[in-house]
């Protein structure tokens, strides 16, 4: 029996992802997650997870910032197991150390996330660019290959279509399958069936990983979702700046500076959709040939 493709596969709801069981005090459980194009755990899991079991022991603090490292791919059929520890909480900010491994094996996340107690201060923000089209008006990521037949290779159509629990629309679709092309994106993200609990700070450390690769490879590949590569995030930050609601429009708009040594580096700034500055994302990856 022929498995089903990526873009046959159901959604994996993302209020399911982001639902965690408390085993005690310290330690958290997921079980539901979002496959990547190489059938281990997405790290937008990872992120997101973490969050959640994070928030759990520093309630009515909003987080901060968040810098995560990848150490070992998640097998997606077996639980994931997270240890939170306390490092501080002081007057305005905690800090909490997050840790995920799966039964006895090898540390395969590790966290540090700040928090901080809201306060007023000097505030301002670099605005989005401006030509948005909104979300709606964009075709699904997902259908792509059936939108632009003659410009898109199956193989990749397959591709752009794996992620079943994030709806993303490409601004000028065109541009991530054409060679070469800026080391840069513009894309909107939304997390499918996000819960009305859903962390909204969780959804978008989940999102935040979407594509970020991207920017960095596409000006050495044939596009964006080029099957020559190998690629797998190595560290991710990301910096809180506003509230937001799990179920909103996010614009992620993404550059990268850098790649060399099979490594590449990005930059990323997330928007909701009424234009605030919602975060700011780094990532740095591993991309090697095939």
């Amino acid at each position: 029996m022929t498995a089903p493709s990526a873009a046959d596969r159901p959604a994996v709801a993302v209020g399911d992802i982001l639902r965690l069981s408390r085993r005690d005090e310290q330690r958290f459980r997921a079980t539901v997650f979002q496959r990547n194009h190489s059938q281990a755990v997405f790290g937008g899991c990872f992120l997101g997870q973490a969050m959640v079991a994070a928030q759990e022991t520093a309630p009515g603090r909003p987080p901060s910032a968040m810098f995560a490292r990848f150490l070992v791919g998640g097998d997606p059929d077996r639980p994931i197991d997270y240890l939170v520890e306390t490092l501080r909480d002081g007057r305005s900010f905690s800090e909490r150390r997050v840790t995920a491994r799966q039964g006895d094996g090898p540390l395969a996340f590790e966290a540090m996330i700040s928090f901080h107690a809201p306060e007023d201060g000097v505030a301002h923000q670099r605005p989005r660019s401006t030509a948005i089209d909104a979300p709606q008006s964009l075709p699904r990521l997902a259908d792509l290959g059936h939108v632009y037949p003659s410009d898109i290779a199956s193989a990749e159509a397959e591709g752009v279509g794996g992620l079943r629990a994030i709806d993303a629309r490409l601004m000028r679709p065109l541009d991530y399958f054409t060679h070469p092309a800026e080391p840069r994106g513009r894309f909107w993200v939304r997390g499918v069936d996000a819960a009305p609990d859903t962390s909204g700070y969780a959804a978008l450390a989940f999102l935040s990983d979407f594509m970020m690769p991207t920017a960095a490879m596409m000006p050495h590949t044939r596009s964006a979702f080029d099957g020559g590569f190998t690629t797998l995030s190595l560290n991710h930050a990301i910096w809180f700046h506003s509230p937001v609601q799990a179920d909103d429009w996010f614009l992620h708009e993404t550059e990268s500076p850098w790649a060399g040594q099979a490594r590449g580096l990005s930059f990323g700034r997330l928007y909701a959709s009424s234009g605030a500055l919602a975060a700011s994302t780094s990532q740095e990856l591993l991309i090697r040939r095939r």
